[in-house]
């Protein structure tokens, strides 16, 4: 699970904004631009991102379904 204030939701996608302690692998500042497309939905109201085989490479990523 990564912190929801470290999303953020625009028009190119999610912006993934990482901090060292907001995921375990991460050890300096990141940010991901993330596709809509590419994120699959969480099975909870949380956000999930893998990141492998490093902490520079996210693999999946899961949102919560947003209800408008």
């Amino acid at each position: 699970m990564i912190p929801s204030k470290s999303v953020a939701v625009t028009p190119g996608g999610y912006r993934v904004t990482l901090l060292p302690g907001d995921h375990r692998l991460v050890t300096h500042a990141h940010v991901f631009l993330l596709p809509m497309t590419k994120a699959m939905q969480s099975g909870d109201e949380d956000y999930h991102l893998c990141l492998f085989p490093n902490e520079d490479t996210p693999r999946c990523f899961y949102a919560p379904e947003m209800g408008f």
